[in-house]
This record gives C-alpha cells, structure tokens and sequence, in this order.
C-alpha cells in the first residue's frame, strides 16, 4: 500500500475505467485536457488526478452553478474542467500564489476558449479572500493544505445557501488516519491541522458533510443555511 489511501493496483484500475466513462471522456476540450494533463505530470506540477476531475464533473452537473470559485490554480487544468462541465453562463474566480503558474494557467484559459469567463487573481488566498465579498455556489479547495482551516471562513462567508464545497486531498497519503508507519515527521503540523479542519467540517451544524476516499481524499460540503 506504501503511503497511499488505496492499493496501488486499484488506484490503477479506477483511473482506467474514469477515462473509459462518458462524463470523462465526452469533455469538447478532452484532447486539449489530456495534452495538458501529460505536460504537467512530466514537468512534476500537481494536476488534477482523474478520479477527482470525473467527480467535479459529475457533482458540476448535479448543481449547476451560474459562479465557481477556485483556490489554487496552478496552471489552470481544473478551473477549465469545471467550466467545461458547467453551463456557458457559469463564470469562474480563481486565486494563485506562484506567478509563473498563474502566467501558465492564463496562456492555457485563452487556448481553451475559456478566458472571457475566467478572473484570476495573484495573491495569498489568506490576503485575497477576505477583501472578496459575493456569493458563489460551487467553491474548488486545493490550496496549501496547512490553510485549509484558515481559510474556510471566508470560503463559508461566500458559499450560497445550498452550495458546495470540494476540498481536495484532506487525507494527506493517509497520514491523518493516525498510522505512524504513513507519517512523515516532516509534515506533522499540515497533518494537525489538517484534523482539526476536518473536524470542523464534519462537526458543523450549518453543513452536511461527506469525507471520501477519491484520489487522495475528498472533503464535500453542503451549505445548509
């Protein structure tokens, strides 16, 4: 199993028939995804996993948000598979930290048709967020994991009664199960915070919560008031 949440065989087996499925594999923009999806994992950035797109897609469809808001763009590949699954009248606000990625996710909006409903932002989201005010009905977390807990008041300030939110990787490579053997001592306080945001979510009686084990973790929230 090494220091992941599922066996590595099955990991495999899952990824092959997400890309076999049709709410994979009926994107308009799937050449386009999957060029950018291989250019990205030889260049060692962190890329939406097929599970998690298949499942962004899906719930996508399911809420049909007219607003998405994206913390952590990196080089732009789930910001355009959400608005690929969404209606041509949803828009999407995205927050970045690194430059680069930013510049990089901003050449691949306008490659993929998409930048005119695209507004990005340069920025600490811990900086960024607070100054933001509106709502949105879909919120996509994949941000620093040590601020997951910092920045969800904001995220929960401008989520929609009835929206959701996603988090990606809440179960860290299984080190907040508590086995030491899957503990990195180096990531001992991501993984502290990481708990006590989890908590939070799971315990709110304002959200209906779901932690599943798709890619390396998921954490779905349903603003109920």
């Amino acid at each position: 199993m090494g220091n992941r949440i599922n066996y590595d065989y099955i990991e495999d087996h899952i990824n092959v028939m997400t890309e076999r499925g049709s709410i994979f594999s009926a994107s308009p923009r799937r050449a386009f995804l999957d060029e950018l999806h291989k250019n990205a994992k030889e260049k060692g950035l962190p890329v939406t996993r097929p599970q998690v797109e298949a499942f962004l897609r899906w719930q996508i469809g399911i809420t049909k948000p007219k607003k998405i808001l994206e913390i952590g763009t990196c080089i732009g590949y789930s910001a355009i598979t959400m608005l690929d699954a969404a209606g041509e009248d949803c828009t999407l606000t995205t927050v970045e930290c690194e430059e680069s990625a930013l510049l990089e996710a901003r050449s691949n909006f306008e490659k993929s048709g998409l930048s005119g409903r695209i507004t990005s932002f340069l920025g600490d989201s811990s900086e960024i967020l607070p100054l933001m005010s509106g709502e949105f009905d879909f919120i996509f977390m994949d941000a620093a994991k040590a601020q997951y807990l910092s920045l969800m008041n904001d995220c929960l300030r401008m989520l929609s009664k009835g929206g959701v939110i996603v988090c990606d990787d809440v179960l860290f490579y299984g080190m907040i199960s508590g086995d030491r053997s899957l503990l990195n001592p180096r990531k001992i306080t991501i993984v502290k915070r990481m708990k006590v945001f989890l908590d939070k979510m799971m315990t709110d009686p304002d959200l209906e919560t779901l932690l599943l084990p798709v890619g390396d973790g998921l954490c779905v929230s349903r603003k109920l008031r």
